[in-house]
């Protein structure tokens, strides 16, 4: 198998963490290559930290009082603002300890759909 799949969100950035580690390892071992691999994770919902106890409010209370996005733009702990899920790809590559993804997903975008109609959700989407 060379195809992993996680997110951001998995065991609070845990899961990325632990694929780190293994592929560094696995790596250095000469057992694998990063090409060989298929990395795929995803964003939207707003992650916490269980290694530095940083709680999701944290998290948006930063991004809100920043400017960088607005509380409306979160909806059931979900957040699919362009902003937002650059930050959390970036994160993802640290976590994972690579310079690139595979495959980046948007983590159940369409919860968005519940409180707006399509064509404000794929508004939503575009960086403004």
């Amino acid at each position: 198998m060379n195809f992993i799949d996680t997110a951001i969100n998995f065991r609070y950035q845990k899961s990325e963490r632990t694929i780190a580690a293994a592929l560094i390892y696995l790596i250095k071992e000469g057992k694998i290559s990063r090409e060989e691999l298929f990395l795929s994770t995803k964003g939207g919902f707003v992650h916490e930290d269980a290694d530095f106890g940083i709680t999701a409010d944290v998290v948006l209370d930063k991004l809100v009082n920043s400017g960088q996005i607005e509380a409306s733009d979160i909806y059931d702990s979900n957040c699919i603002h362009p902003k937002f899920l650059d930050l959390q790809l970036n994160a993802s590559l640290s976590n994972l300890g690579v310079e690139s993804i595979d495959c980046y997903s948007l983590n159940l975008p369409e919860i968005h759909l519940y409180r707006q109609d399509t064509p404000a959700f794929y508004k939503s989407l575009l960086v403004n």
